[in-house]
């Protein structure tokens, strides 16, 4: 009963990658019985049907656009406006890649949202699908206004520890290269601020050779 039922309300299909059960990997083949995928190590596991039918299954592959966010701790001797500068030069290096998946979606725009204008970077733009229900929140084919929701990147400062600043970078990018792209903002985002001069807390601890918990 619950291959049938999995089989007729699943939210996956062969190919997706999901997370089930702790554990991450690729649909690739669904049956009455169980479902299987293979894991980034290039292990392939069944999971019986009943187990799927009662687990969450998070579906990365959902949505073409998925946010990359990098969390990134600079120390409290850093100038918080050269911070913030330079992390947004390397955010707009991939505000492209919303902008192209915007672009086409403004001829169906329903609503939209604008998050602190102001800082370069922070407007937030939703651009939902052009049919919505009576609550405005779900389209024909079940689509929610959030998984239609993509934002240009922001930079936003989350916390102030005692050794230093937490900022948060976010970036949307293509589902299928989320892995790629989350790998080179990081690169990008540790380059520009030893270019510019920026401590994080790695720098301070490592030339004070303190033992610190951030």
């Amino acid at each position: 009963a619950a291959g049938v039922m999995l089989m007729i309300f699943r939210n996956f299909q062969i190919g997706d990658m999901i997370v089930v059960s702790g554990r991450t990997g690729i649909v690739s083949k669904i049956t009455l019985l169980s479902t299987r995928i293979d894991t980034f190590q290039n292990v392939r596991i069944s999971i019986p049907n009943k187990d799927m039918f009662g687990s969450i299954v998070e579906n990365y592959s959902r949505n073409p656009m998925r946010r990359a966010d990098v969390e990134v701790q600079t120390a409290t001797s850093s100038d918080l406006r050269l911070v913030r500068d330079t992390l947004e030069g390397v955010t707009q290096k991939y505000a492209y890649l919303a902008e192209k998946y915007m672009a086409p979606r403004k001829r169906k725009r329903i609503g939209s949202v604008a998050s602190d204008s102001s800082r370069p970077g922070g407007a937030v733009r939703e651009f939902l699908s052009a049919t919505s229900s009576s609550s405005g929140l779900t389209g024909a084919s079940g689509d929610t206004a959030v998984s239609k929701a993509v934002s240009l990147p922001t930079v936003q400062m989350q916390d102030i520890k005692t050794y230093g600043y937490v900022w948060e970078i976010r970036v949307f990018v293509p589902t299928a290269m989320w892995e790629k792209y989350r790998c080179e903002l990081v690169e990008d985002i540790a380059v520009s601020l030893k270019a510019n001069g920026i401590k994080v807390v790695g720098d301070v601890i490592e030339s004070s050779g303190l033992a610190i918990a951030c």
